[in-house]
């Protein structure tokens, strides 16, 4: 694709750590001339480009008044159209004081973002998540201050019944009114926004993520058998459930964590009890926990140690990157069926089971694979290709860069 030299592509990506869109900044900077990355973390040394430039946000300097700065008819309008698009906000004066807080940051937020564009070539605005950001730019748009911009969205910034009370994430019809296109990273999110806001279907579209060839799993069928989780330890990623599953499981197994426990979570004082419990009472499993790797590190894991099976059993997900990974270097997957997951896991893959699952079943099917031909190197290239076709970064990105500059 065609370089675009005089462009300056400014890219939103929240409080995330960094290195999760690293890849993605990488390639932004190889096709644009000038790449401004905006977070609310520092991360100056991320990404070695010359063309690229980190902007810390903070609120050190913020006030709800200066915010505003002759906007107050468009604040107050934006804010007005959102406390009646839902009657529960209206009961709820937490969440009206929350919706006045956010929208104030956002007009900040939007001042600083313009106070980088330079010159009067057409500068390309691009949000990582489908969130705050997107208000901002919103409002930018409202000001006609930019023509245009697009986000991606996953999980957390488009499934609203998973928000507390309100079911509701703000200033979601504002945001859909003034962006040019939607980027879901999976077809059910996809649909899922089409079906709750069909009078702006014509923006939505699908743009999967992909990762890059890291290498292959080396693989020994007589190995003992390893199944493999990556996830945060919190409540919706539900690793408690994976112990309940292994309490079930009599052969020799090895179970490998990576991820660390969330701070306050609620459910981490069960999920230590479990834990306890299956070291207690199951001498036939081998337990291995790593806490939180870099990406590299996983990597580095995958490569090195043989995986039978990686295995996931959120509540809920949009488009796993972790999954990509997996299969990327030939290992099957085992995950529940929601969000996304049925479009990385499939037959050729891997295998689906319900979200609400019988432990002692989900067992059975492992011990099942275990046995079966999915576990043998002839199927894991089947997993390889199955990624390759679909989940490539460089194949993916390519096509998403053509949305957004065509």
């Amino acid at each position: 694709m065609e370089l675009k030299q005089n462009k300056t592509l400014h890219f939103f990506v929240d409080q995330t750590d960094i290195s999760f869109v690293n890849s993605e900044i990488k390639m932004l900077t190889s096709n644009f001339s000038r790449v401004r990355v905006y977070s609310f973390n520092k991360h100056e040394s991320v990404v070695q480009a010359s063309n690229v430039f980190f902007h810390h946000v903070t609120f050190q300097d913020y006030s709800f008044l200066s915010s505003l700065k002759g906007s107050y008819w468009l604040f107050f309008s934006v804010l007005i159209s959102e406390l009646f698009s839902t009657a529960k906000y209206l009961s709820h004066p937490k969440s009206i004081r929350m919706l006045i807080s956010e929208l104030a940051r956002a007009f900040y937020m939007s001042q600083i973002i313009y106070s980088n564009k330079k010159g009067d070539c057409e500068d390309i605005y691009v949000s990582y998540w489908f969130n705050q950001w997107s208000t901002a730019l919103s409002v930018l748009v409202c000001q006609s201050k930019i023509t245009k911009y697009f986000s991606r969205v996953h999980g957390a910034d488009l499934y609203e019944e998973r928000v507390p009370v309100i079911k509701k994430l703000p200033y979601r019809k504002f945001q859909l009114k003034k962006i040019s296109k939607l980027f879901s990273v999976s077809n059910k999110g996809a649909d899922y926004l089409k079906n709750r806001y069909p009078l702006y279907k014509n923006k939505i579209f699908t743009a999967r993520l992909g990762t890059h060839d890291a290498g292959v799993n080396p693989f020994k069928v007589d190995a003992v058998f390893t199944i493999l989780s990556c996830a945060t330890i919190r409540n919706i990623k539900r690793i408690d459930l994976i112990i309940k599953i292994l309490e079930h499981i009599e052969f020799p197994i090895r179970w490998i964590h990576i991820g660390a426990e969330s701070v306050n979570d609620p459910t981490i004082p069960n999920f230590k009890k479990c834990l306890s419990n299956l070291k207690n009472n199951k001498p036939n499993i081998e337990l291995r926990f790593v806490g939180a790797l870099k990406n590299e590190d996983v990597f580095d894991l995958y490569r090195n140690e043989s995986i039978h099976l990686f295995v996931s059993v959120s509540e809920t997900e949009g488009l796993p990157v972790s999954m990509m990974e997996a299969i990327s270097f030939g290992i099957p997957v085992m995950a529940t069926n929601v969000g996304g997951c049925n479009e990385i896991v499939n037959e050729s893959t891997g295998f689906l089971i319900e979200k609400d699952f019988d432990p002692k079943i989900v067992a059975q099917k492992i011990g099942s694979f275990k046995d079966s031909a999915m576990n043998s190197n002839m199927a894991r290239k089947d997993v390889r290709r199955f990624w390759k076709e679909r989940f490539e970064v460089n194949k993916n990105f390519k096509i998403f860069l053509e949305r957004i500059i065509n």
